[in-house]
């Protein structure tokens, strides 16, 4: 999971500074998902297995259903953000809003 939270962190970094379209597609398209890869499903599933042994499908559950929920939470939200401050400010609010959210999971790591 560390690497994963390097990769996306550093990711949207750089997404903030580029100067030509290729390099967005190469940090968002290539190494933010491949730093997402890294914090997706088959993380989770070994988290969630050492604190929910009786409940571990619900928990599953519940933990999947986050990533839609996130999706339908923070679309406007960062559309509000691109109006206002534009799209390169954009990236770095998600960067600055995610990366505590990470930090203690990732300390176990």
């Amino acid at each position: 999971m560390l690497v994963g939270t390097v990769l996306m962190g550093t990711s949207l970094l750089l997404c903030s500074r580029v100067s030509a379209l290729w390099q967005l597609y190469l940090l968002y398209g290539v190494v933010l998902s491949v730093g997402i890869g890294f914090l997706g499903l088959v993380p989770h599933v070994g988290l969630l297995s050492r604190w929910f042994v009786r409940r571990f499908s619900s928990a599953i559950g519940i933990a999947s259903a986050g990533v839609g929920i996130s999706m339908l939470a923070f679309g406007p939200l960062v559309q509000v953000i691109i109006d206002r401050f534009g799209w390169r400010w954009a990236f770095v609010a998600w960067r600055v809003s995610w990366a505590p959210l990470w930090r203690p999971l990732c300390s176990g790591c």
